[in-house]
């Protein structure tokens, strides 16, 4: 259940194949009925790249009952073929994953949080959708990580990993030597019995330093964390939002040049939007509504319809759908439009790509309890 976008420090390769389907003409959102594949036990988390290089988009799913991340390669129309299994270590648990270059090859790696064995994961890739087996690094004795995000922490142009520790109520840092090792050097509390879920590597405040931000979930919070520049930061800021804040995603949702949030509240059943002012600090949150019972478990922004104005995604858990808010400018958005994933799914995850090579954005569901992932291609016309 993750937003992991890449960081700045992605391949070219990466930032290419994300923005090229964007192209002038604006369409109307609607989707084709899923097509889905079996997961390994458990999914919780995937992500959308093109690791063997072949201008195809391919999916990578975490496994937090089968201890694997799983490797599906595209053909190219949409359609997926299993390629391997990498094994994360007796029970892992692993709950989230991310892709970037960790090793400055110009060839993507995954980065996987291990929950239930106290880890951080990394499999650095070959090119051809093989990967080197699990470098692990610990979280600690008795951690429990749970999410991850990638980007550079402390300005020396390598890859740094930010993890959410969430029974013991921290953030951990991992600076990366950019050979693809990682050092654990700075812990830092979201406060007592906070439950920090989700959280984002992102400039609030337009100083050109990598900020983070995470959804406090006991809290009904975001917790920010302003950089001093050399991979510390600030102390705890309190932004108040809705009741269960489970995920967030950091982006510029009303065309300003400013970065804003949005918050996926499991408990209200709501998404909260919260403009940023540019400094660090953020207008007062404007609720949207997932339905009744919905339990909307993560969140992502993409621009779905190409008319340049961000849209948000969220898989409601609880009413086994995923939900789409088209922008409307200004961070306004209109009422949720549903895809069903099927009763007792489950869906707890989304990833965001183009599948098919039409230059349109689809997405997969990630289902936990059917033990599957849902792919939706776009029929926007």
């Amino acid at each position: 259940m993750t937003n992991h976008a890449p960081s700045k420090l992605s391949s070219n390769k990466l930032i290419d194949y994300f923005f090229s389907f964007l192209v002038a003409n604006t369409c109307e959102i609607s989707f084709s009925p899923m097509m889905s594949y079996a997961a390994r036990g458990g999914p919780m988390s995937a992500q959308i790249a093109d690791l063997n290089n072949d201008s195809f988009a391919d999916v990578i799913v975490a496994n937090f009952d089968g201890n694997t991340t799983s490797v599906f390669l595209g053909h190219g129309n949409g359609s997926l073929r299993w390629n391997a299994d990498l094994f994360n270590g007796q029970n892992a648990g692993t709950n989230a994953l991310a892709i970037a270059d960790v090793n400055q090859d110009k060839i993507l790696d995954i980065v996987v949080a291990n929950r239930k064995s106290g880890s951080i994961g990394v499999f650095l890739g070959y090119g051809n959708g093989s990967f080197s087996n699990q470098m692990i690094f610990s979280t600690g004795v008795e951690s429990s990580p749970t999410e991850l995000a990638l980007g550079d922490l402390n300005n020396d142009s390598f890859i740094d990993i930010a993890v959410i520790d969430h029974e013991r109520d921290n953030i951990l840092v991992f600076f990366g030597m950019g050979n693809g090792i990682f050092n654990m050097k700075y812990t830092f509390s979201t406060g007592f019995d906070s439950g920090p879920y989700l959280v984002v590597i992102k400039d609030f405040n337009k100083d050109n330093r990598s900020d983070i931000a995470v959804g406090i979930g006991h809290g009904n919070s975001i917790g920010l964390f302003l950089s001093n520049g050399t991979g510390t930061f600030g102390e705890l800021i309190n932004i108040p939002v809705e009741t269960g804040p489970y995920a967030i995603v950091a982006d510029d949702l009303n065309q300003d040049g400013v970065i804003d949030i949005a918050t996926a509240n499991y408990d209200s059943f709501d998404v909260a939007v919260l403009l940023g002012n540019g400094n660090g600090t953020f207008m007062k949150y404007k609720s949207f509504s997932t339905g009744n019972g919905s339990f909307p478990y993560s969140i992502v922004s993409e621009d779905f319809n190409r008319d340049n104005i961000k849209d948000l995604i969220v898989p409601n858990s609880g009413t086994d759908n995923v939900g789409i808010f088209i922008g409307k400018g200004k961070g306004k958005f209109e009422k949720m439009k549903t895809y069903s994933t099927g009763n007792g799914s489950y869906p707890v995850e989304i990833a965001v790509g183009d599948l098919n090579n039409d230059k349109k954005l689809d997405f997969i569901s990630v289902n936990n309890k059917a033990n599957s992932f849902s792919v939706f291609l776009s029929t926007c016309s």
